[in-house]
């Protein structure tokens, strides 16, 4: 099979929810490795993953070093989080009651909480001091402690919106 064939399988495995710009990324991330201009993110299979790593090689101007850990880092984190991905189905479908599952369920998606929050904290560790300012302002905003909109929210009354 030819690489265009390739290309075409997969774009047509993409997803629609992914934006054309990280469509693109990864088609041209394809291209490259498959004739062997460059072999970019060699452990990390995700999509996902790999869009998300040519984002932040591009907002960082990452070094070859530090790209290179930083892709060892997602390579080994992404594979526990998908081993647990895979129990998490397999519990969702067991004949377990409803408490059991839910519990199972919650306590596996805290390991993968766990498992990115470490990731992330092993990313910065490869980060110099202005590279993680950039890190945590633009490519992984903190979120609020608070989040609180709702259908019934007083804007008026809450203690979040009013200081």
């Amino acid at each position: 099979m030819n690489s265009v064939a390739y290309l075409r399988i997969a774009a047509w495995q993409l997803t629609s929810h992914f934006e054309m710009k990280v469509k693109l990324k990864i088609i041209a991330v394809l291209i490259m490795t498959m004739s062997g201009a460059f072999s970019l993110c060699s452990q990390t299979t995700n999509p996902k993953d790999v869009a998300f790593l040519l984002n932040l090689r591009e907002e960082l101007k990452l070094d070859s070093a530090q790209f290179s850990a930083v892709d060892s880092i997602y390579a080994a984190i992404g594979d526990q989080i998908a081993a647990i991905d895979k129990e998490i189905s397999t519990i969702s479908r067991s004949n377990m009651d409803d408490q059991a599952r839910s519990a199972g369920i919650r306590d596996l998606n805290g390991k993968k909480k766990t498992l990115r929050e470490s990731r992330d904290l092993s990313i910065q560790l490869q980060l110099s001091e202005e590279q993680k300012k950039n890190y945590s302002e633009k490519v992984k905003p903190s979120t609020p402690s608070v989040i609180h909109m709702g259908i019934n929210h007083d804007r008026s009354n809450c203690n979040v919106c009013i200081p």
